[in-house]
């Protein structure tokens, strides 16, 4: 009811074809129970994650971000690491809404758009390979059981890696952007030192945590899904405890609750691709897939990388959510039949959905960087950041084939 009009027609045609589909297959409706069961724990981790961010909007971080800004913005190399290590650190908890908090900080510095631009999606990017708060890692990790204590070295390490490379990128053609410096409302107050201590201390925060939710996966059998949504709850209120802020704590949980609504369009479009996921199984169009799948992997395990997010990045272009075709594609892939590990198609579907963000022009980051900067999604996607998303594609492929390799 809540959804907008779009994403309401999308989810009710998806849903309407997985009736039909399901009227014809061996469990009949009880596929449409079973999409819904199988997707119901990521949806809550989706509508929990965003808790998370309650500890770090009231401890006052944010105020020392705004001052270690300050101190760079006459050096250019320096300032943009800056923003890629912010955003490194600000995404796994927030999201996407890390990249609006990351603009508030900077709006009173008159960087220019392309600057802006590449060290949002370069930052943004080389969080949402790794992060278990992302619905990219959370759901691609459950669909093919694979563990995060598994995975989140090799996610980790190619997220720094993606820093590595967008900073690289950046400083062999600084030329091609600059900044004019303006009056700035806010005055550093503090030595760069200790803002670059907090700023490393609030990184190091982030990795005991999840370092802590692994352990807790490893010696429990719960899910990885069930413990990540449960610290998404225990952690702002073990903050409010200890900090005296629990009035402050509660009031912003019920502010989060009150905006679900807001999440309308992402649970219409996960649910609804969801069902039809399950209800393709077994059928003809599944078994075709896998033909298909099985094929490429036998010419070569690196055409069948490519494959994959040729067609993750074809979809989305066209106007098809991540959160649709992904998924849709997983339930249609047997590890078993093509020969790949689990492990490695995991990544390289992380991978797929993490380059299809920046050139989709549905992606929500594609579309807040364009809105709050006035620019072009394509250029956005393509044109200032096409050559840094050709290379991370290029050094993950790279690791998709070492992963499948070490796992033979």
């Amino acid at each position: 009811m809540y959804a907008n009009k779009l994403p309401r027609i999308v989810g009710l045609t998806i849903l309407g074809i997985s009736f039909v589909i399901s009227l014809g297959s061996e469990m009949g409706l009880l596929t449409i129970v079973e999409g819904i069961r199988r997707n119901i724990a990521i949806l809550v981790l989706i509508l929990l994650a965003s808790f998370i961010t309650i500890p770090l909007r009231l401890s006052g971080y944010l105020e020392k971000i705004v001052s270690l800004m300050t101190m760079l913005r006459s050096n250019l190399d320096r300032a943009f690491f800056c923003l890629l290590s912010i955003l490194f650190v600000l995404a796994p908890i927030l999201n996407v809404g890390a990249i609006r908090v990351t603009q508030d900080l900077v709006k009173d510095i008159d960087f220019k758009p392309k600057f802006l631009t590449k060290a949002y999606v370069n930052g943004y990017l080389s969080a949402i390979v790794w992060s278990p708060y992302f619905a990219t890692v959370a759901i691609v990790l459950y669909l093919f059981e694979v563990n995060l204590n598994s995975y989140i070295l090799i996610g980790l390490t190619f997220g720094i890696i993606q820093i590595i490379i967008g900073y690289l990128l950046f400083h062999f053609h600084r030329g091609e952007v600059s900044v004019d410096e303006v009056a700035v409302t806010v005055e550093p107050s503090e030595d760069i030192r200790n803002l670059y201590w907090v700023t490393g201390k609030l990184f190091l925060i982030i990795l005991v945590g999840i370092g802590l939710l692994i352990f807790l996966e490893y010696i429990t059998p719960l899910s990885m899904l069930l413990l990540v949504s449960i610290s998404a709850v225990v952690i702002p209120l073990s903050f409010g405890v200890l900090t005296g802020q629990m009035k402050q704590t509660l009031s912003e949980m019920k502010h989060h609750i009150s905006n679900l609504n807001r999440s309308c369009n992402e649970i219409v479009l996960f649910l609804s691709a969801g069902i039809l996921g399950s209800a393709l199984e077994n059928t003809v169009f599944s078994e075709a897939l896998d033909t298909l799948f099985l094929a490429i992997a036998q010419i070569s395990t690196l055409l069948f990388g490519i494959t994959v997010i040729l067609i993750v990045i074809f979809f989305t272009v066209i106007g098809v959510h991540q959160i649709i075709i992904v998924p849709l594609l997983i339930t249609q892939v047997n590890p078993e039949i093509i020969g790949i590990s689990p492990l490695a198609l995991a990544f390289v579907f992380i991978l797929a959905w993490g380059v299809s963000v920046a050139l989709s022009p549905i992606s929500a980051t594609n579309l807040l960087v364009s809105n709050m900067l006035k620019a072009k999604w394509w250029q956005v996607g393509f044109k200032w950041n096409g050559a840094y998303v050709l290379t991370s594609t290029f050094v993950g492929l790279t690791i998709f084939i070492v992963i499948q390799l070490l796992t033979i």
